[in-house]
């Protein structure tokens, strides 16, 4: 029997539509928040760069990376572990603060 009911249809079998407006409501708040940690993380590499007057390739020797993960956290659309932003940090010369508001 093939199922042809995508996880949006699915998922309406298993929550009220409170709840899934809840739950979407959620998700786009953590996609927001997602998204401004990783622009403000590009922004920060961009003007390091500026500063230090290095290209891409330079900086990406710096942080012992591959063109596809600089690529990523450049153009601001990274996923990084913080291990990967406390070196990104330390290449950078920077200390970095989390706040939650």
């Amino acid at each position: 029997m093939k199922n042809s009911n995508n996880w949006r249809e699915i998922r309406k079998n298993y929550f009220t539509q409170k709840e899934l407006h809840e739950i979407d409501h959620e998700v786009a708040k953590e996609a927001a928040i997602l998204k401004k940690l990783q622009d403000s993380i590009s922004k920060e590499v961009a003007a390091f760069m500026a500063k230090k007057n290095i290209g891409f390739n330079e900086f990406m020797l710096l942080m012992h990376s591959n063109p596809r993960q600089m690529s990523k956290i450049v153009k601001g659309d990274c996923n990084l572990t913080m291990l990967s932003i406390a070196e990104l940090a330390t290449v950078m010369g920077k200390n970095v603060k989390i706040v939650f508001e």
